[in-house]
């Protein structure tokens, strides 16, 4: 079998150092397919407002402002909304999986 796609390959390292998942019960062929349409800048945007969240320590709107700004330190007056969560009336119920797998594409 010849080497995978560089794609693959990246988002492979990249899922097993954030998160630390592994591939190893998907299927060579099921990645090809399911990696191509999993992954989007959507998926970008989502992981940077999770990062957001666990450097501020508080569950926050993304923050969508640029870090700099012509008027000098414009941070120190700027502060991202929190997110509402008691607009929340939702049950939830969490479910973990210590291996997951794909359906048969």
């Amino acid at each position: 079998m010849r080497d995978p796609p560089i794609f693959v390959r990246m988002i492979d390292i990249s899922c097993n150092f954030l998160f630390g998942w592994t591939g190893k019960n998907i299927s060579f062929q099921q990645k090809i397919v399911s990696y191509a349409h999993l992954y989007s800048y959507t998926s970008v945007k989502t992981l940077v407002h999770w990062f957001q969240i666990i450097r501020a320590q508080t569950f926050q709107m993304y923050d969508d402002e640029s870090s700099g700004s012509i008027f000098g330190n414009s941070r120190a007056y700027y502060k991202v909304a929190k997110f509402p969560t008691k607009n929340i009336h939702s049950p939830i119920a969490l479910i973990y999986g210590g291996i997951d797998s794909l359906v048969e594409y």
